[in-house]
């Protein structure tokens, strides 16, 4: 490591870039453990790591961006299935994730939270939504309290008023397979090859008392992985779609999209077998569905499009190149890109949100089991917060209460409930107990004259590819299952308030997928 530590120190000498080497030091050579020392405020979480830099956008004048910035939060969590997609309501009034559980994570599941004011989750509630498959898309109404999830064949709503989780609809979408979204007008569409799919929901039939089947003949379970011999699979076939709106160009899929509100535009990203074109545009379905803009520059498939009503010309992607970008809707090139992944991984999702006026962005990474911020006005990356060794899956904000919330899953856990790839952890000199404080001077000597073989916990273990060392981090955390986590930032925030640590042990590795 000395070698090659001088052999970079004189690279960069002769490159006149001597002023690159600390942070390419700690990419490389990997940084030291974790310092309270660098913790900006007295009230920022022991779950964030701050990346070395200069001043930031936020200050006190922008109290709320300023805790964001400073990482004051307050971390809660919910274990859930493994996760699919997270998404908030527009008033903040639902928080809904679409899952996969049951045998071998062959069923659909909708876990749902109705916040309190203080944004608390008083109960977490899970329905089955009957589809013959693992729902892949997830979307929420505010005004008719209906959440939306389909699988490849159909589209599903269940009220969540009061927690009831009613089906109300059925949808046939069997031929439109891709993302879903809804309209202001009231329209629920969904993508196909070349077309769009629209419903008009005030004009849908509904289930009723006694959930009495949608559409004509019964749906077929031929083709599904899940048993249905308790009735699990509802069995309507849905309605028809009211309409449908082709693509200017014909053979265009969308993998994921995203509704632009300022434009009344869909920002759609393509999957293509060709790699040699990565495709993002916004389509008009408004004017017979042509594209309006082409966005360039993408080295891979966009997985993830985020907007904030803070700025109406602003979006940003993530893609399976690692990198996310942000775009003017005005400009076909990206004004930012921001290297999340670092090379060793798509980037899983972004989260846009502008604090008091200050554009900002969280991205997710899944090998580097992390949420990043980044300042876009200063072009900087600021810190990370651990997620217990989760990967990221989905994330989404919610404006009302200032608070982050990202789906995870543990990836040291196979189907069946088993974990895998552990060994004991080894604590850090300070950490005594899963919530504890830097212990004093005398107790770090004291531990220091202890054998190495002391420092391994016999209690706690850690997985063998985990991104982070146990002492990254100022609480040495690991999740050990799938969780939804809620950062929720405040100016005094608690500190105390961080997730359990999990119940993961070290277990036969002969595991099953």
């Amino acid at each position: 490591m000395g070698m090659g530590q001088g052999i970079l120190d004189t690279l960069l000498g002769i490159l006149g870039r001597r002023d690159l080497l600390p942070s390419l030091d700690s990419q490389i050579f990997g940084p030291g453990p974790w310092d309270e020392n660098t913790l900006p405020h007295e009230n920022t979480t022991r779950l964030a790591r701050f990346h070395p830099g200069g001043p930031v956008s936020a200050s006190e004048a922008t109290s709320t961006a300023n805790a964001i910035y400073q990482a004051r939060c307050e971390i809660s969590d919910e274990n859930i299935c493994v996760p699919v997609s997270v998404s908030v309501s527009s008033g903040g009034s639902c928080v809904a994730i679409a899952a996969a559980g049951g045998w071998k994570n062959r069923d659909p599941v909708v876990h749902y939270y109705l916040p309190e004011e203080d944004g608390e989750f008083e109960e977490s509630m899970s329905l089955e939504p009957g589809l013959g498959a693992v729902a892949t898309e997830l979307t929420l109404d505010e005004d008719r309290k209906l959440i939306f999830v389909a699988d490849r064949d159909r589209i599903k709503s269940f009220m969540w008023v009061e927690g009831s989780g009613d089906a109300v609809h059925t949808l046939n979408s069997s031929k439109y397979s891709g993302p879903i979204a809804l309209l202001p007008n009231g329209r629920i569409v969904r993508a196909g090859k070349g077309a769009v799919a629209y419903w008009n929901i005030n004009e849908l039939e509904v289930h009723g008392p006694g959930m009495k089947k949608i559409g004509h003949g019964e749906y077929s379970t031929e083709n599904s992985w899940r048993d249905n011999e308790d009735d699990e699979i509802e069995l309507s076939t849905g309605s028809k779609a009211h309409g449908t709106v082709k693509f200017a160009e014909k053979v265009f899929v969308p993998s994921t999209w995203h509704y632009h509100r300022p434009t009344s535009q869909l920002l759609c990203g393509e999957s293509r077998q060709d790699e040699s074109r990565y495709s993002c545009i916004a389509v008009d379905l408004e004017h017979n569905g042509k594209t309006a803009a082409q966005y360039l520059g993408h080295g891979g498939t966009v997985t993830a499009f985020s907007t904030s009503e803070s700025d109406p010309h602003m979006f940003a992607t993530a893609a399976s190149d690692g990198f996310a970008r942000l775009y003017d809707v005005r400009h076909p090139l990206p004004a930012l890109t921001m290297d999340s992944g670092q090379s060793c991984e798509p980037c899983s999702d972004v989260v846009l949100v502008h604090p008091d006026g200050v554009p900002t962005l969280f991205t997710g990474g899944s090998k580097t089991e992390r949420i990043q911020l980044w300042d876009i006005r200063a072009r900087r990356f600021v810190y990370e917060l651990a997620t217990g060794n989760n990967a990221v899956v989905s994330m989404a904000w919610d404006e009302s209460r200032s608070t982050l919330l990202a789906a995870t899953e543990c990836e040291y856990m196979d189907r069946l409930g088993r974990h895998h790839d552990y060994r004991r952890a080894k604590l850090p000199s300070w950490e005594k107990d899963p919530r504890s404080s830097n212990g004093s001077d005398d107790e770090d000597e004291d531990m220091d004259q202890e054998d190495d073989d002391d420092e391994y916990d016999d209690e706690r273990c850690w997985p063998t590819r985990a991104h982070h060392g146990e002492d990254f981090f100022g609480y040495t955390f690991d999740a050990g299952d799938h969780r939804l986590y809620r950062y929720a930032f405040k100016a005094d925030a608690d500190t105390d308030m961080t997730p359990a640590y999990g119940d993961a042990r070290i277990e036969n590795d002969d595991y099953s997928w």
